[in-house]
């Protein structure tokens, strides 16, 4: 989509978001800064994480408003979430690929700053941004999120709905779904196939092993869809393993490490760890609490074989890291 394809209305809509939440300065000034923001976000290089995600997310959170105590801010959050944005080989191997929540958590602190929002506002919009990875935010562990009669903190239940609107894409019809997963394929088409399907089944067999993959109550009418997407998807990368086990599409450069029993096509697949990563299509391979609530909803089989077999990556760069629209595991109830 092109900035000139964008409806109008959305330009006037984050005006009065930015206003509403005490910018100070012209309506003209929020206008330019919505300008940047759009050319970033249409750049021809963003297939999936483009202005089309940004309006998705809008759409969900409007459609949860009903439950946030601050439907303005989390609009604002979402059009900066993930405005620093990279997928070359080198940062997605190094782990600073994908959306960086926390470089554009300042981008948005620096902007919101400078259109005379208060420093309290900034910052709270800023921690939103920063806890959809667990690196920041607000605590989510002793919330009760198990009913949707539970009683849960105003800050809690709205950075749990920025998180399921953020992957409210799941429960989208399936050919969208699925024309989806294609474009973000076509954003990391520098990583090799073979290295692309062994992280994606790693990380849809992980969403699938969550208790529930949306916390916030309204959300958890899109539960049932999305699962359904993420089996019919899990089947397709299984036809594309199949294709590299037998040879037929090319392997690119993987080094598999000793197994006890070689003839196990499935002990010999590379592994890319992904127990705290939520997002479909983050290509991460560190586990930075590995005593997470989501390590214990795993099966032990399912533990097993994700300790199998590791992918050998090139070697980390100094760089800071970031991850692929990660989401907190200890959110599960």
């Amino acid at each position: 989509m092109l900035p000139q394809e964008v409806p109008q209305w959305l330009k006037q809509r984050f005006v009065k978001s930015v206003v509403n939440i005490g910018a100070t300065t012209s309506e003209e000034s929020i206008g330019e800064r919505y300008d940047v923001l759009l050319s970033i976000w249409c750049m021809p290089e963003r297939h999936f994480h483009n202005i089309r995600h940004v309006l998705d997310m809008l759409t969900q959170i409007d459609e949860l408003a009903p439950e946030v105590t601050d439907s303005d801010s989390l609009r604002i959050a979402a059009w900066y979430h993930g405005v620093v944005f990279t997928t070359d080989e080198i940062n997605v191997y190094a782990h600073n690929g994908g959306e960086d929540e926390v470089a554009s958590a300042k981008m948005c602190a620096d902007d919101l700053s400078a259109l005379g929002v208060s420093a309290d506002r900034v910052k709270y919009i800023s921690g939103l941004i920063t806890g959809m990875k667990r690196a920041g935010g607000t605590d989510q562990r002793n919330a009760d999120t198990t009913t949707e009669t539970a009683v849960m903190n105003p800050i809690i239940i709205d950075q749990l709905v920025l998180r399921d609107a953020h992957l409210g894409f799941l429960a989208a019809e399936p050919q969208k779904y699925r024309r989806y997963v294609e474009h973000v394929r076509e954003e990391y088409i520098e990583v090799p196939a073979a290295h692309f399907y062994y992280a994606r089944k790693q990380i849809v067999t992980h969403l699938l092993a969550r208790k529930h993959l949306f916390i916030s109550p309204l959300a958890q009418k899109w539960e049932s869809t999305a699962r359904d997407n993420l089996k019919a998807e899990l089947e397709r990368i299984n036809a594309e393993l199949d294709l590299v086990d037998s040879g037929e599409l090319e392997r690119l450069s993987i080094d598999f490490e000793s197994e006890s029993d070689a003839s196990d096509k499935e002990a010999k697949r590379p592994k890319i760890d992904t127990s705290d990563h939520d997002d479909l299509f983050t290509l991460s391979e560190d586990v930075e609490d590995p005593d997470s609530d989501m390590a214990s909803d795993l099966a032990p089989q399912d533990k097993a074989a994700e300790d199998q077999v590791r992918v050998n990556m090139p070697e980390k760069q100094e760089a800071p890291r970031s991850s692929l629209e990660t989401l907190d595991e200890s959110l599960d109830p």
